[in-house]
């Protein structure tokens, strides 16, 4: 019984250690240049990170800056077959002209994230 109390509170640690590692995995950081919008929300040039959860290829984005989430929106995990060799944010114009982003492509990785098409930013 101890052996297996001790088994359980050393896979527990290893578990609580490990999870900031997990999470960092699906975790990028990215620039923006220019405003640009997701889901409608406006982000202004800047520097932000974009987090993915959900089992690919489906997944949902959260764009933070500060801590704080700025934006969320569904998007799909696409992999390809060479790695990116730098990272890039692509963007498309929204219907009043302002930019939208379509895409995340991360240097040296085998995916890139599409995002889901969305409404254009309310006023």
């Amino acid at each position: 019984m101890k052996k297996y109390t001790l088994h359980s509170i050393g896979l527990r640690i290893a578990i609580l250690l490990l999870a900031p590692i997990a999470l960092a995995a699906n975790q990028q950081d990215f620039s923006l240049f220019q405003p640009a919008t997701l889901s409608g929300k406006l982000l202004q040039a800047g520097n932000y990170q974009v987090s993915w959860t959900g089992s690919a290829p489906n997944v949902e984005l959260k764009v933070r800056s500060g801590g704080k989430v700025l934006a969320t929106s569904p998007a799909q995990l696409v992999p390809v077959d060479q790695p990116y060799p730098r990272g890039s944010v692509l963007l498309i114009p929204n219907p009043d002209g302002s930019m939208a982003i379509s895409e995340f492509r991360f240097g040296g990785k085998k995916y890139r994230i599409v995002v889901s098409p969305s409404e254009p930013m309310r006023q």
